[in-house]
């Protein structure tokens, strides 16, 4: 799995885009906070693709958005949010 957030420390959106390599149904992508509390969760329909996030919702700090197939996570990377 390939997953790369295009500007990072952002403010108000980031554009990731995704490959995944890996089989399987119920693709989503999660973001979750410093605490670990899910604040955004979006189903995936294609293997390779980009989701644009608009955080201008969400407080300043450091988040980690994964990408889970069937359960499974198959990766993660941290976003800092800066306001």
């Amino acid at each position: 799995m390939v997953f790369v957030p295009m500007t990072n420390p952002t403010k108000n959106f980031v554009t990731l885009k995704y490959t995944i390599l890996e089989p399987g149904n119920n693709k989503q992508f999660v973001l979750v906070n410093s605490v670990g509390k899910m604040v955004v969760t979006q189903k995936l329909q294609n293997n390779q693709d980009q989701i644009v996030l608009k955080l201008d919702k969400l407080a300043p700090g450091e988040y980690i958005a994964f990408i889970v197939v069937a359960g499974k996570s198959l990766g993660s990377k941290k976003l800092n949010l800066i306001k």
